[in-house]
């Protein structure tokens, strides 16, 4: 593809020099008028050629007016040839088009390269909405006089960059509550790891559990279990919005969130912590905020919650370790009455494992 693009890209150059120097002739006294209508007929040719062209395209001189657009160009951002040509580019559609990244593009960076592909200009257009696009530009040298065009070629990717968004969006993302999926957690649970270490901080995992959800989806519906998922997700984020004990680091890339285990589990990630009781206290928030009555198509719904906790270095160094260490305390929350939360243990996964055990046997 790349060795397609710079043939086609070579190709164009060659066109509108072609055009241009058909110009140039046509300014000049012809004596021959047969002459005269071969020149014509090759720049009308020229220019056929280029309009088939998909991308918008647009030929500027050395100060940056307009010498000619394509077709695409006029269809894609609705102007029309008489507002183009002979206008500086930065005022066309009531200057719509004074860019700064083009600014920059065609400004700083193209006079120190004679091409500059890819540059990517997200803009919004109050015709056409907002665009991402990426700017191939090339200089194209007169031998006559000396003097430059700009050749400036514009690949519209808001289409592709919107559908590389959901795939990314279904990879990372919960379908449900737009939170930060496992696979995502996990990716920023190992940054934030690496973060603590290089720092000497601490850090928390709070696996959360709904009490009795099931009863929910069970007796009203799994569309009414889907919105309380997404009141609860609400909630959770506001929490760790409105935190005031976790500690904040200007020149940190490090940052709690929430995310969506699955089911009725979700999992919130505290960094730089002061001491483990910060981790309590925003356990207890979540506790009494979740307990609050929910409505939901016009029922009132109440729902608790259990809380397991683990900590960074003391219950686990690494993504997996304090994953399930909070998942153990989260279930030793639940056989100790629910709607509390408890600090992993060490015995903890041996009474989880114990009872696992007796599950299997009892069948």
């Amino acid at each position: 593809m790349k060795g397609e693009d710079k043939t086609r890209k070579q190709l164009l150059e060659e066109l509108v020099v072609l055009r241009e120097r058909v110009t140039e002739f046509e300014k000049s006294e012809l004596k021959s008028k047969r002459a005269e209508q071969k020149l014509l007929e090759t720049r009308d040719f020229a220019e056929s050629i280029v309009d088939t062209v998909r991308e918008p395209l647009v030929v500027l001189d050395a100060d940056l007016n307009v010498i000619s657009a394509n077709r695409s160009f006029y269809e894609t951002f609705k102007v029309k040839p008489g507002e183009t040509e002979g206008q500086l580019l930065y005022d066309l559609g009531n200057r719509e088009w004074n860019i700064p990244k083009l600014r920059e593009l065609l400004e700083k960076i193209l006079p120190t390269h004679t091409t500059f592909d890819n540059f990517e200009v997200e803009h919004e257009f109050k015709t056409i909405g907002r665009r991402v696009m990426h700017l191939n530009a090339r200089r194209i040298y007169r031998e006559t006089n000396n003097t430059h065009s700009i050749l400036l070629a514009i690949e519209d990717m808001t289409e592709r960059k919107r559908a590389e968004k959901e795939i990314h969006d279904l990879a990372y993302y919960d379908g449900v509550t737009r939170l930060p999926n496992r696979q995502l957690f996990r990716e920023h649970l190992s940054r934030a790891l690496a973060h603590a270490k290089r720092h000497k901080r601490l850090l928390a995992v709070l696996f959360l559990d709904l009490d009795h959800f099931k009863q929910i989806n069970d007796t009203l519906g799994h569309h009414v279990g889907d919105l309380l998922l997404q009141r609860v997700a609400d909630r959770l984020k506001k929490i760790l919005r409105k935190s005031d004990i976790i500690a904040r680091h200007e020149a940190d890339d490090s940052i709690s969130y929430v995310s969506r285990f699955g089911g009725d589990e979700f999992v919130l990630l505290l960094t730089d912590i002061k001491q483990p009781h910060d981790a309590g206290n925003v356990a207890q928030r979540s506790l009494y905020e979740l307990s609050r009555a929910y409505v939901l198509e016009e029922r009132e719904i109440f729902v608790s919650s259990s809380i397991g906790i683990s900590l960074y270095p003391s219950d686990g160094k690494d993504v997996n370790t304090l994953i399930k260490n909070a998942d153990a305390a989260m279930y030793h929350a639940k056989n100790q009455g629910r709607n509390n939360f408890q600090f992993y243990a060490g015995y903890m996964n041996t009474t989880i494992s114990r009872r696992l055990t007796l599950d299997s046997v009892l069948g």
